[in-house]
Parts: structure tokens; sequence; C-alpha cells
């Protein structure tokens, strides 16, 4: 159920060792669905808009269903969008596809487990009118409700990105899923694994190098350490580095507006405005802003070793090689979702002839639906050393960040994790 760029039906493929059936998406999807339907394009899947189309129910494809995974956008419960009110978070109208994809699985298709991804704010405040909403229609078709919360980097990829899958399970047992921590690659180390000669590895959605942005260079080069080198000993063990945050904590602001009257006094801004064509205007901008004690948006360049934070369109802006000057291409951003090296990533929908990096980040890390599902395949086989759980009013919750399991009950609105 709307597939989109495909990371969620790869890994589905990767569990099952079979093919979808068939895809559902809705009118609006096709740029982003495009990308699977063009690499699974010589087996006959068919593709249906569910709101423009009428699909042949009768049909066996359509009959005794496993599982429908589905990735309707999340952005409504996106951090950046969480807040209060009638038309954000858990109120907003984005809402609706999760809702009526629901509707229409649990009711025409009614398969054994229905379920699919979305954003960590599932299980906080801003998403318990989502999720009362879910076990609502669950409950309607005879199904119970459970949340699994995770993070990309315990999948076996230098990512982190916290997400919350959601199920529904017919009947009344909720079974227990295992937790997952795989060993993983360093953020540095797995790129060096990306097959330099694959499609895409040369196109740059960013422009420039790290080094032209001068606040960066200015780091790099009063540490008397090579590139490679100063992001190796700058990175942390537990977060992603920003230029504008080391700087921020070093206190070296004025330093670095000196050195660039000094050296740099016209450098073009890449930022650039009436007030700020340079980077030294745009500097002093930002010193301006720290004095009045206001946040920055633009963060610099984000450097780290270790792993990466969520692929999405404003990390991959900053993101760059720890190896070479140079920001990341569309195969390394790709690998980092999973998706495997064989996946074009051209699009006839892009002007650029390209999927963009938000395109890409609106996707499921392959490998972190490869786990999820095995799990959903012990429930489906009626693995003799499942353990269940049984909800009467609200829904089980499992969180393999802490792993930790909760019953939820219906009157709950703290926050969960």
């Amino acid at each position: 159920m709307v597939p989109l760029i495909g990371g969620s039906a790869i890994g589905c493929n990767k569990a099952t060792e079979t093919l979808p059936l068939f895809h559902f998406s809705f009118d609006g999807f096709e740029a982003n669905d495009e990308g699977i339907l063009n690499y699974w394009k010589n087996v006959n899947i068919p593709y249906y808009h569910i709101d423009s189309e009428e699909v042949p129910l009768t049909e066996k494809r359509f009959q005794n269903i496993d599982f429908v995974n589905s990735v309707c956008p999340c952005a409504a419960l996106a951090r950046v969008n969480i807040s209060t009110g009638d038309k954000v978070g858990g109120y907003a109208p984005q809402n609706q596809w999760m809702y009526k994809s629901a509707e229409y699985i649990l009711e025409h298709i009614g398969p054994t487990v229905y379920w699919g991804e979305n954003a960590p704010a599932l299980n906080m405040d801003a998403g318990k009118p989502v999720v009362d909403t879910l076990i609502k229609i669950g409950k309607k078709y005879g199904y119970s409700f459970s949340i699994y919360k995770t993070s990309t980097i315990y999948h076996g990829l230098p990512q982190k990105r916290e997400r919350c899958f959601y199920f529904f399970w017919k009947g009344n047992k909720i079974p227990v899923l295992n937790f997952f921590d795989r060993e993983r690659l360093t953020y540095g180390d797995f790129l060096n694994t990306i097959n330099k000669n694959s499609s895409e590895y040369d196109i740059y959605p960013m422009d420039g190098k790290p080094t032209d942005y001068l606040p960066f260079r200015y780091l790099l080069e009063t540490s008397g350490e090579s590139y490679e080198d100063y992001i190796k000993s700058h990175s942390s063990e537990i977060s992603v580095k920003s230029t504008m945050g080391e700087i921020h904590q070093l206190n070296c602001i004025d330093e670095i507006i000196n050195w660039m009257e000094k050296e740099y006094p016209e450098e073009s801004s890449f930022k650039k405005n009436k007030q700020r064509n340079s980077q030294l205007d745009w500097m002093k901008y930002v010193k301006n802003k720290w004095e009045n004690n206001k946040g920055l948006f633009y963060l610099g360049p984000l450097f780290t070793y270790n792993y990466c934070p969520a692929v999405i369109s404003k990390n991959c802006a900053m993101l760059i090689n720890p190896h070479e000057d140079r920001y990341l291409n569309l195969r390394e951003i790709a690998s980092l979702m999973g998706m495997p090296e064989d996946f074009s990533l051209k699009s006839s929908h892009v002007k650029s002839g390209y999927y963009t990096p938000q395109m890409i980040g609106q996707n499921v890390p392959v490998n972190t639906v490869r786990d999820v599902t095995s799990q959903v395949l012990r429930f489906i086989d009626n693995d003799k050393t499942l353990q269940y759980e049984t909800v009467s009013n609200g829904y089980f919750l499992q969180n393999n960040i802490n792993k930790t399991c909760k019953i939820i009950s219906e009157k709950s609105t703290k926050k969960l994790f």
C-alpha cells in the first residue's frame, strides 16, 4: 500500500523471497512509486490507484492474503511538525492516508496481518489521536493493535533513524516480537564498501565542497589535521557534529570573523540575499543571532564517522563524506537506506532526471523492514516459540531501542518514551 520509492517492498522481498502480488496506491503518488515499479518492471505486478480505479477484488491474487505492508506518508507526525491544534500532528489531514488505507485493506482484503511504518511521534502525545483512530478501525474488523519502535542503527545500517511500525493482527492475540541489535559498520567504513562504478555514484545533489563553507575550512586549517583525520578525531560516539555547533561550543566565532575579514572578505555566500551577499556577512548575522539568544536553522556541514543522522532532505544537504572533501552522492544516500546497487535512481517526474534526496528519504530502510517482516512471518506461520499478549482496551507496545514491552491502556495520554 503506497510503496513510494520501494525500500519497504524490497525489505519484504528479502525476508519472504517472494515478490508482491499487487501494489495499491492513491492518485498523486506516481512520482514516488515509479522507482519500485521500474525495479520490477519485468514482472507482472498489478498497480492500482484505489481512489480512482476499480480493483478486481474477486481475482485469486486478492484472496487469502498473508500480509499487506504500508508506507503511508508520515510528515504530519514528523518531529518538525509536532505541535498542538486541529490541523497539525495527530490532527493533521495527512493522517487520512493511514485511515483510508487501513479501512480499505481490512475491509476488502482482510489479511492475516496489515502493518506499516510511521514517524516516532506515533507513540507520543501528538500521535495519540492517530493511534486511537487506528485501534477503532482494527476493532471494527476483528484486529488487535500493536506498535514496535526501533531505529535503523539496530538493523545493520549506520543510520540513526527512529521510527514506529504499527500492526493490525487478525484476532485477539498480539505476538511479542524479537528485539534486534545487529552488528554494523561505521558510517565511514560503510561508505567505503559502496561500488564506485555503480549508477548515480557521480550524481551530486549538493553543489560545491564542504571546505567551500569558510567556517568549516577554518576549523580544519586551525586544527593542523588532514580532512579525514579531523573528522575522525572530532566525531562523537553518541552524536553527529555540525560545523556551527562546533563553533558555538569552541566560542570562536569572533576569531573566524577576523580571519574571514583578512582572508576572504568578498567570498560569495551560499545564503545569498540583499543583506548577506558574502559569507562574512552571514557569519556576522549568525553572531548577532547568538548574542540575542536565538537559534540557527542552518548548521553547516555535518561530520561524523560512527553513524549518520536520519536520511532526510535537510540532513542530506549537509552530510559529508568523511574520506573526501565532498558531500554525499545519490548512490551513497540510497545505500544508507539499504537500497540495492542495481536500483535505478532515475526519475521521469523530476526535472533533474533523478530522484531527490527528499524522495529517497521518504522511504523505509530495507534492512529494518527485512527484520520486522521476519517477525510478521512468525505470526503467520504459527511459530510455536512465539509468546502472545491479549489487550482488551488499548494496545501493546515494544521498544527495540531500550528493549522493553508495555501494555498501553486507552486512557493513557503520557509520552511513552
